[in-house]
């Protein structure tokens, strides 16, 4: 680490903030980018990039970065209740799975080429407001510890912060669901070019191609129901097949591929976003997206898109730290919390049999009403230029 001031500290180094590190570095700032991990890893994480997407990683100058990873373009969305009630929807736009292993390490080589410093392995123990900035108190992986100073610090440790930086349990709303994720790849399933949602009793796998002949299985299932899955590796796809005949035909004969296998838990989806503590809050860290959206990685990297120029513009001395906290928290609401709020709905539904068979019934009969719960759920994107 290098000693003196840094221009922002950027504490996680996901998308969201491997984003804005680059974002900030590029600018000329003097950006620390750190996390707890020391290189990529696999997540549970649905790995699917929408057209909102990429949209703001065009905003941010790093589309041509993740169009040179190996990826599936996907075009449509097809739902299945464990009744046999089954929905498809064309994506109004392309879109891609993509491993997030690779993102993740694509954008933060991006970062460092760009001029951020990386240090990987480190915990960020307590960080305190001081006059004109922070001081962040760092733990390495050498287990010693440092005290950094910074003239902006930013949160974007994903879901779950470490005790140290929780803060007062009142920073966050109640949560509206508690459950536990899985991901695994496996071979041998036929590419449809589709994420494919297989819903049954308290929770729901999904499918989506990445590329190199790979599938990506994602699952999303209740607490209480999760104890129930077979025990051992993989126990979770047993419960999924069993919960819906579909998937089980679906992925009879594929090839998990243990060594990817990645659970999450808790995964509690957030009420109202928190977008500012002392300092801003990005992606998960602000507001946890109910997964069934498939946007949260948009989220998260709109969140970037939308912080860097305001914390830009502060590190010029153009605007104050109130006016930036106020526009951008007003951005977190007026932008994510809507999407993020009717995906909780429907969540809530498709997490229920009856429901689920009815919602995909009134889908088919009206693709109107279908496409326009689809586009609830989503960031809005500018509209085209006539």
């Amino acid at each position: 680490m290098k000693s003196g001031m840094y221009d922002a500290v950027v504490l996680g180094a996901g998308i969201a903030g491997a984003s804005l590190a680059y974002s900030l570095a590029k600018r000329g700032w003097n950006v620390l980018l750190l996390d707890r991990r020391t290189g990529s890893a696999h997540k549970a994480c649905g790995e699917f990039l929408s057209p909102e997407a990429r949209h703001s990683l065009r905003g941010l100058g790093l589309e041509k970065t993740v169009d040179r990873l190996v990826s599936e373009p996907i075009r449509k969305v097809s739902l299945h209740s464990s009744g046999g009630a089954a929905l498809e929807l064309k994506l109004p736009a392309p879109s891609v799975g993509v491993s997030r292993q690779l993102l993740d390490e694509a954008l933060r080589t991006e970062a460092t080429k760009a001029g951020a410093t990386w240090l990987g392995g480190a915990t960020a123990l307590s960080v305190r407001a001081q006059p004109g900035g922070y001081r962040v108190r760092v733990r390495t992986q050498a287990n010693e510890e440092a005290e950094l100073e910074a003239r902006t610090v930013f949160g974007a440790w994903g879901r779950n912060v470490s005790p140290a930086l929780a803060g007062k349990t009142s920073d966050r709303a109640q949560r509206a669901f508690r459950g536990v994720g899985w991901k695994v790849h496996a071979r041998g399933l036929e590419n449809r070019q589709a994420v494919e949602l297989y819903f049954f009793k308290g929770g729901y796998v999904g499918l989506a191609p990445i590329g190199n002949g790979l599938t990506n299985a994602a699952a999303l299932v209740e607490f209480s129901v999760a104890q129930k899955a077979p025990k051992g590796p993989l126990g979770w796809l047993k419960l999924a097949a069993e919960g819906n005949p579909a998937f089980a035909r679906r992925f009879e004969g594929a090839l998990p591929l243990a060594e990817t296998e990645r659970s999450a838990a808790p995964i509690r989806t957030s009420d109202k976003a928190a977008a500012w503590r002392d300092y801003p809050l990005l992606g998960d860290a602000a507001l946890v997206i109910p997964p069934l959206c498939g946007d949260g990685m948009a989220m998260s990297l709109r969140s970037a898109e939308g912080c860097a120029p305001l914390a830009d513009a502060y590190l010029r001395g153009e605007i104050s730290m109130e006016d930036w906290q106020s526009e951008y928290v007003r951005l977190v609401k007026e932008e994510l919390e809507k999407p993020a709020r009717w995906g909780r709905r429907l969540q809530a539904g498709f997490l229920r049999p009856p429901a689920a068979r009815l919602l995909l019934r009134l889908g088919a009969a009206s693709p109107k009403l279908a496409h326009a719960a689809f586009r609830a759920t989503r960031l809005a994107l500018p509209a085209k230029p006539t």
